[in-house]
């Protein structure tokens, strides 16, 4: 607007004025604060100066008010952040000069003289913006939860509204008895230099105008911000984000931390999201709003007669709000699983982890305004980019530094020569090589007999038939197993990667390469060379060998001297589980298109190498045919006597019952259906981030999917549920399969007819994707904090919290720009010292 329209309303302040804009929080502020930081060239063209490095200059506000920062438990900023800005007002040259931050509301009175003297009382105007407290309430609490609070909505409310209102009441109070706020900043400047603004909530541009007047801008100087991350969180997107700060808490999380990952991370990233139409928002009991409709009828009461220049309508303050009752719906609040993937996601690229992933990013985006940046960094300063370089930089440093001492306090390992890599026999110290294959001995009460001495037992699997029972139950009793004469190889509980390189299978690494045949030869060294008399090596991944392979392994091991066990389960319980376990790793098919995939689509690959595996009469037949029926051990897993498995391979080995204790660690169980969507729904999302899907396995399968297994499922969570056709289709192929491993003449230890008996199964196809529980959300984000390291930078006194908006961009890509920054300024204020 022209200085002619402003003065005609009577709102152009004089010039050599400093405006200076209080808040309180959720006024406005933030819309006010964006609109004034992009219109920062247009602004100054036109005669006002906006003071600070950033679009709220909250360190040096902070140093004033003597107000903690709420990231850390330091101490307040040191002054010399505010005297810092103080000496950017007294520089200034414009007629007008004018800065907001919500964080002056926190003034006390002996505060509010100080930053009077250090600006100029003479010249300084104050504008506090004011909204129905009812319209504040929700704001404030998804505030608060975003900032790590873990209580509910309507618990938070009566802690305000209580005659003795709590600790967080007072706070709220302070800031939100706006006719105190307004009368503690016009005791001390006089009423003529405090203007109260009424925010229009149905013109959202009318915050835009007022200040544009007071300036004296030309119209449409400040636009407002369209950008999402401003909004308000849904109901659901506060909820999911509150469970986490129970996660958070528990773990110990410090603010530092949370803040980095969580207020300034993952809940701006969430923003980023358009809301379904039907997504609840937040809505206050009608006996809040009649609370705070009293509460600001007396504020505006108190405002009328203050003296102070209202603009606006101060009765709108007072307006009675009606409750839409969503408040007193009953049952709990569930969360889509796509918020629960914008949360973990969020967390991903706030704690560095998207870096880690693979992101690729150089910053430039879609770039349209000719800077060669995207418009989301084009929003961050050059002053927060050098920042948070200097953070990453000290970070790595220290990150390099702690390896470098655990390198050197590790202690050396003890080397020996290198194990053969030719296939003969080598005889155990002590233990005779057999002549005949190393068949068991007659089975004693269902149980298998025990294996000759000088035998080595292979167990292949297949994948969900009790592998990660039995590796556990052998790798936590190793030593008790050695002490009887059976040893577990391995230099972990599963040798993976050394049977991806035998069987040539390629491994989870970025370049999807098979890994070195030397991690078979030192495990081979290790079967070899052991001096127990019997030696156990269990690994499904030898399931998906091709016969090449098994030749491969067999040789290796001498056949003469192998026993290969297979387990055993019923097909149509097999099918949530591996469904389940590739959704981990990457799957992107819902479970009624996978199944369809595996009974109608022969060719595919994923069929062909799920049958491969679990055609169990084929897969015992491959292995036979090398080592002889009477050396292959096939035991079905009886799901009604967990035990039974663990108790069949002591007998198999020679331990003592009771040597194999089950796992009773939660991580091996099953993921329920909402923990299954969830991370398919962070899969979509981590695939349109750029991201790999080798590093998805790396860091959601193998350490956030655990974390999720770490909590116990509520008893209303909806399990896997295996469609009725599926079963049916199941069945008739574990007909065959029991025909035909009954017809191979090994040793069977079970009953193969429970092979075939599947109950259970819902008709039609399986169930569409539920709403999910927040804890869900909650436990894949924390699993996200716990993949990164829960660390993001040295998080002592003055580490940089840096912003989501470089979370992609490699720290090279922004040294480059702020290079790139520094050099254009240079050029502009060359080109302004020119003559002429």
């Amino acid at each position: 607007m022209t200085d002619e329209t402003a003065e005609s309303r009577g709102l152009l302040l004089p010039e050599g004025t400093r405006l200076l804009h209080v808040g309180p929080h959720k006024t406005g502020t933030t819309s006010l604060q964006a609109a004034l930081w992009a219109a920062r060239p247009a602004m100054l063209a036109q005669g006002v100066r906006h003071v600070g490095k950033t679009r709220n200059p909250a360190v040096a506000v902070r140093a004033v008010t003597q107000q903690r920062s709420p990231t850390s438990d330091d101490a307040p900023s040191p002054m010399r952040y505010w005297r810092d800005l103080v000496g950017e007002f007294r520089r200034a040259k414009e007629p007008r000069v004018v800065l907001s931050s919500e964080l002056f509301a926190w003034a006390t009175p002996e505060v509010i003289e100080r930053v009077a003297r250090d600006l100029d009382a003479s010249r300084l105007h104050v504008v506090v913006t004011l909204r129905p407290l009812g319209r504040i309430l929700p704001s404030q609490w998804q505030q608060n939860v975003q900032a790590g609070f873990k209580r509910p909505y309507e618990t938070w409310l009566k802690g305000l509204f209580s005659p003795k209102p709590n600790a967080m009441g007072r706070s709220f109070w302070q800031l939100h008895r706006h006719d105190e706020l307004v009368a503690r900043w016009a005791a001390v400047l006089g009423r003529d230099r405090v203007t109260a603004l009424v925010v229009d909530e149905r013109d959202h541009e009318m915050l835009l105008r007022v200040f544009t007047d007071l300036l004296g801008l030309r119209e449409g100087t400040l636009a407002p911000e369209h950008d999402l991350s401003n909004r308000s969180l849904t109901l659901q997107e506060v909820e999911a984000v509150r469970a986490f700060n129970v996660l958070a808490a528990e773990a110990g999380v410090g603010r530092a931390v949370h803040a980095s990952t969580m207020r300034f991370g993952a809940a701006i990233h969430m923003k980023q999201r358009a809301p379904e139409p039907d997504e609840p928002r937040i809505d206050t009991p009608q006996w809040a709003l009649d609370h705070a409709r009293e509460a600001d009828e007396g504020i505006v009461e108190a405002l009328a007669g203050s003296g102070v220049r209202i603009v606006g309508d101060l009765a709108s303050l007072a307006r009675p709000l009606v409750s839409r009752g969503q408040a007193d719906a009953a049952g709990p609040i569930l969360v889509p699983a796509q918020v629960a993937a914008e949360m973990a996601m969020g967390v991903a690229l706030a704690s560095g982890l998207a870096r880690r992933a693979g992101a690729r990013s150089d910053g430039t985006g879609d770039a349209a305004d000719g800077s060669g940046e995207s418009p989301d960094l084009a929003r961050v300063s050059t002053w927060q980019l050098a920042a948070t370089v200097k953070s990453r930089v000290v970070a790595a440093g220290t990150a390099r530094a702690s390896r470098l001492r655990r390198r050197r306090a590790a202690p050396q390992a003890a080397t020996g020569p290198g194990p053969s890599t030719a296939s003969s026999a080598i005889v155990a110290p002590g233990a005779a090589a057999p002549s005949t294959p190393a068949a068991p001995a007659a089975p004693v009460d269902g149980l298998p007999g025990r294996v000759p001495d000088g035998t080595r037992i292979l167990h292949i699997g297949p994948p969900k038939t009790g592998t990660t029972s039995v590796q556990s139950a052998f790798w936590a009793a190793r030593a008790s197993a050695d002490a009887q004469g059976v040893h577990y190889a391995g230099k972990s509980r599963h040798s993976a990667r050394a049977i991806w390189a035998v069987t040539g299978r390629p491994s989870f690494d970025e370049d999807r390469a098979i890994p070195p045949i030397s991690l078979w030869t030192e495990l081979l060294g290790e079967i070899r060379s052991a001096p127990q008399p019997r030696v156990l090596l269990s690994s499904e991944g030898l399931s998906y060998a091709s016969p090449e392979a098994v030749t491969r392994v067999l040789g290796d091991l001498d056949p003469a001297r192998t026993h290969v066990v297979v387990t055993l389960r019923p097909l149509g319980r097999l099918l949530a589980s591996e469904w389940q376990e590739h959704v981990q790793s990457g799957l992107a098919l819902s479970f009624n298109a996978w199944l369809h995939t595996l009974f109608d689509d022969p060719t595919d690959r994923s069929a062909i190498s799920f049958w491969r595996r679990q055609r169990h009469d084929r897969l015992i037949e491959r292995w036979a045919e090398h080592v002889g029926p009477g050396n292959v051990s096939a035991i079905v897993v009886d799901d009604r006597e967990p035990h039974h498995l663990l108790r069949a391979f002591e007998a198999l080995v020679g331990l003592r019952p009771g040597t194999l204790a089950g796992d009773r660690s939660p991580v091996n169980r099953s993921l329920t259906l909402g923990e299954v969507v969830a991370i398919q729904a962070m899969r979509t999302r981590w695939a349109a981030e750029g991201l790999s899907m080798p590093s998805f396995h790396r860091f959601v399968r193998e350490k956030v999917a655990a974390h999720m297994k770490a909590r116990v499922p509520g008893p209303d969570e909806q399990r896997i549920e295996t469609p009725r056709w599926a079963l049916d289709r199941a069945a008739t192929i574990s007909r065959e399969i029991v025909a035909g491993v009954a017809a191979s003449g090994v040793r069977v230890v079970g009953d193969l007819d429970r092979l075939v008996a599947v109950p259970g199964g819902i008709d039609g196809e399986a169930a569409p994707e539920p709403l999910v529980a927040p804890e869900i959300a909650a436990s894949m984000a924390m699993g996200m904090l716990v993949a990164a390291g829960a660390t993001r930078g040295p998080g002592g006194p003055g580490s940089w919290i840096e912003p989501v908006e470089t979370a992609h961009i490699l720290t090279r890509h922004l040294v480059r720009i702020v290079a790139r920054r520094a050099a254009r300024t240079v050029t502009r204020r060359g080109t302004r010292s020119l003559p002429g």
